[in-house]
């Protein structure tokens, strides 16, 4: 027996052949001892409607329920982010309190931080630059400017564009003071920051330009 085919719609244009075949008034004599009547496949077909009406209907409530399953699942993440959030910035004064949520990031293979955020010149005081930024953001769109955490703070210098730049400060915190002793009179320099983790060094922020 010939394989038939599997798709609804190839299924339903074959019976329809079956059905013109079986009608057709000089064949119909030819199918008078047929196991299966034109009316029993009329019957059938009606049945296919029934059926894929309600699996329409199935599939409408089931891709629903997901939906309002993954925006519930979306609404609880949020709330989880805010904690984490809130338990990040914690960890300057509490550092076990990730630990207490038990809760680990996993590093995102092989890279190495993404460009710390909003670096800036706090205040000066009398031979003393405060700093302060954000950490770069945690992930592997590096386009966005994310990466792998950041262990320690590398506050650079230079003194013009064609330079490399230099170590001043080492930072374990998003914050650092530095001192202008090792800077004469009238020198003019950027100084920014970078993260820097087992992989590498990050890139550096955009900088600020320092005249002593």
């Amino acid at each position: 027996m010939s394989d038939f085919p599997r798709e609804r719609a190839k299924i339903l244009e074959l019976v329809q052949h079956f059905i013109s075949g079986m009608s057709e008034p000089t064949h119909v004599s030819a199918f008078t001892n047929s196991p299966v009547t034109v009316a029993q496949l009329n019957t059938a077909i009606d049945g296919t409607a029934t059926t894929l009406n309600a699996r329409q209907l199935a599939q409408f409530a089931l891709d629903n329920a997901i939906t309002d399953d993954q925006e519930a699942i979306d609404v609880l993440i949020a709330l989880m982010q805010q904690i984490i959030s809130f338990a990040r910035e914690k960890e300057k004064t509490v550092p076990e309190i990730l630990h207490w949520l038990n809760y680990q990031e996993s590093e995102p293979n092989l890279l190495p931080p993404g460009m710390c955020r909003h670096f800036e010149l706090v205040k000066r005081t009398p031979g003393l630059l405060h700093l302060d930024w954000k950490g770069p953001k945690f992930g592997t769109d590096i386009s966005e400017g994310e990466g792998g955490r950041a262990k320690y703070y590398e506050v650079v210098w230079r003194e013009n564009p064609t330079q490399d730049w230099k170590v001043v400060s080492i930072a374990l915190l998003s914050e650092a003071q530095i001192s202008l002793a090792q800077w004469t009179t009238g020198t003019t320099f950027e100084i920014s920051v970078r993260g820097v983790n087992k992989q590498d060094a990050g890139i550096v922020a955009p900088s600020i330009t320092i005249v002593v």
